[in-house]
């Protein structure tokens, strides 16, 4: 396959990111489990079990995590610690959804509550990026897309939520130097799967930008990679051999849309190759009415030690690198409430499939 190839040497051109102490910490608990600590790969600790595990903690960390812990007296401390042990950034936790940011390459989000704007710690807790920015999407590959000078704005004048409201967007790198100018904020873009001056073969699934010093960034774009996977995959006939290589080992699968099931991906295939054909030719052929959508890895369905790597130390998908999208078939069989569907989660082989919805 196309993308097989280009994974492979995808690390001789990935962008430069911040070099990390690889060593981990992992965390223990005091006696009534109410206080956590944390000890080297050694087993000593380097930091005491005293903090209040009221909110949850991350099981391990390599450089710097963020923390709420509540006090005797009702109120939330917020701060960022380090593996040092190392307290600061206090009340600058960046929240997303009412959840605190995750480390990542080496690096984690802060908001200054003063100023609304957002900057970037790196993994001693030291500001690597000022907080100028009105929103920093996570590091990724040594690369951030960010926006800057937008307004705050209320959904409704009673709301709590906000959005943001013009502005301008840059891809910049973790020295704060801007790459790209009007560059997208969001995860539909590949940062570990980058064409620089045309490293890579790009097709129609590559998205194309010029940095401000000339040079020529492509993208993969994962939806239009999707597609592309299917019909190379299928060009010349659907075999369910053809198929057995697009599948992860173990398949989840619905059973008459109330319970899930898992099974080996070959003995499910033998099971349902006739139902799953159909879909595919009709996407080959062009007569689908379907649509393919982000969707989400998720990690109580998907818990096996074979996803391990498709999940951070806080427990949450790295949905920017290893995404789910799923392909939905709409009306079938003429019923028009009728869908079936099948999901494909990013891999460092490629697309694979690891669920299926077929009644």
């Amino acid at each position: 396959m196309k993308y097989i190839a280009l994974i492979l040497i995808s690390m001789l051109f990935a962008y430069p990111v911040n070099a990390q102490n690889k060593e981990k910490m992992h965390a223990f608990f005091n006696q009534d489990s109410t206080l956590v600590g944390y000890k080297n790969a050694k087993g000593e600790i380097v930091i005491p079990a005293k903090i209040d595990a009221s909110f949850g903690i991350p099981d391990s960390f390599q450089n710097i995590i963020s923390v709420l812990e509540p006090t005797k007296d009702d109120r939330i401390l917020s701060y960022f610690l380090t593996k040092e042990g190392k307290r600061v950034g206090k009340d600058s936790l960046y929240m997303f959804d009412n959840v605190p940011d995750c480390e990542n390459e080496g690096f984690i989000r802060f908001r200054d509550q003063k100023t609304d704007k957002m900057g970037l710690l790196n993994s001693k807790g030291e500001i690597q990026i000022p907080a100028i920015y009105s929103h920093i999407d996570r590091v990724k590959n040594g690369m951030i897309a960010v926006l800057k000078d937008a307004v705050r704005k209320k959904t409704h004048p009673n709301s709590e939520y906000t959005y943001w409201e013009g502005g301008n967007t840059f891809l910049i790198d973790t020295n704060n130097n801007v790459l790209i100018q009007k560059f997208p904020i969001g995860d539909e873009l590949n940062f570990h799967l980058v064409s620089i001056d045309g490293t890579y073969i790009e097709g129609d699934d590559w998205e194309k930008f010029t940095t401000i010093d000339g040079k020529k960034f492509a993208f993969l774009n994962f939806e239009k990679a999707l597609l592309t996977t299917i019909k190379q995959q299928f060009a010349l006939d659907i075999r369910e051999e053809l198929l057995s290589e697009l599948c992860f080992d173990t398949i989840t699968y619905w059973t008459n849309n109330t319970s899930l099931q898992k099974k080996d991906s070959m003995e499910y295939l033998d099971e349902n190759f006739d139902k799953i054909k159909p879909i595919l030719q009709s996407i080959m052929d062009g007569s689908a009415d379907y649509f393919i959508s982000k969707s989400h890895l998720n990690t109580f369905i998907f818990d096996s030690p074979a996803f391990y790597k498709y999940i951070n130390h806080c427990g949450d998908a790295k949905d920017w690198e290893y995404p789910v999208y799923q392909l939905v078939i709409n009306n079938f069989n003429g019923n028009k409430n009728s869908q079936k569907s099948l999901d494909f989660l990013w891999t460092d082989e490629g697309f694979r499939l690891i669920m299926a919805s077929l009644d």
